[in-house]
């Protein structure tokens, strides 16, 4: 018998808030680098349907400026799922904060 996943209720405070999908550790790929942070992913649809992908982490490390296209590794779900991603290009300095565009 094939495994059926179980739906879930989400109560919400406020009509269209947006839905957490993931928050953990997580990781982005390039042909040269691999840099571990923490990553969310969360599903709004207020004023139009959008998934948004945040990065954050700490430290020196730097993606190749040449590339356009990563994966992204959210290392907390048991299937190790990867999705490719494009980055926005939004840093904060202050706290290494990277920013990717709505998918």
């Amino acid at each position: 018998m094939r495994w059926k996943p179980e739906p879930k209720t989400i109560l919400q405070k406020f009509p269209n808030q947006h839905i957490m999908l993931y928050q953990g550790f997580t990781e982005i790929l390039d042909k040269d680098n691999t840099i571990e942070g923490k990553g969310f992913v969360k599903l709004s649809w207020y004023p139009s349907p959008r998934i948004t992908f945040k990065f954050v982490y700490y430290g020196e490390d730097r993606l190749n400026s040449e590339t356009e296209n990563y994966d992204l590794k959210l290392t907390e779900l048991s299937s190790q799922s990867r999705l490719k991603i494009e980055v926005a290009r939004t840093t904060h300095w202050g706290n290494k904060k990277m920013n990717y565009q709505d998918m």
